[in-house]
């Protein structure tokens, strides 16, 4: 797979990735809650040891911390422009590590997939945008949908 990371950005309590993807990733894992929301392009199979969900314009994909997952990006490598959003799970009052009383790994979704709304689709769409002007005003090179630096 080709993943790219287009733009990042460090908050005090999670890290949000843009990234441009095409073909399978390799399998892995981190500590953190994993939210994969699409921006543009094909839509992504997502797989974890709990089963296998699309990332579509219109449905998260939500992971829980170390649980293994991969995804793959679209038929015959089409890219994906998605926003990963990296969360530690102390900021919603549950620990990543070490054996808790919730059981390891912690499971803080109940669920793998989570329609999205008009106004949660409005919203990653400003997030995503702003992500793109951010690294527009550090890069000084322009940066959206519509030039080569999104897909």
């Amino acid at each position: 797979m080709s993943l790219t990371e287009i733009h990042s950005f460090q908050g005090l309590f999670a890290r949000a990735v843009l990234h441009r993807a095409t073909g399978p990733s390799p399998a892995h894992t981190h500590p953190q809650l994993h939210i994969l929301l699409k921006i543009d392009g094909a839509d992504a199979l997502c797989s974890t040891e709990a089963g296998d969900v699309m990332l579509t314009d219109q449905a998260a994909v939500l992971i829980n911390p170390w649980l293994v997952h991969r995804s793959n990006a679209g038929e015959g490598g089409a890219p994906c422009l998605f926003l990963s959003l990296y969360i530690e799970p102390s900021w919603v009052g549950r620990p990543a590590t070490g054996l808790a009383e919730s059981g390891f790994p912690p499971e803080i979704f109940s669920e793998q997939r989570r329609p999205l709304d008009d106004e949660t689709c409005a919203a990653r769409d400003s997030f995503a945008q702003l992500l793109l002007a951010h690294k527009q005003r550090i890069d000084g090179a322009p940066s959206t949908r519509e030039d080569d630096s999104s897909l």
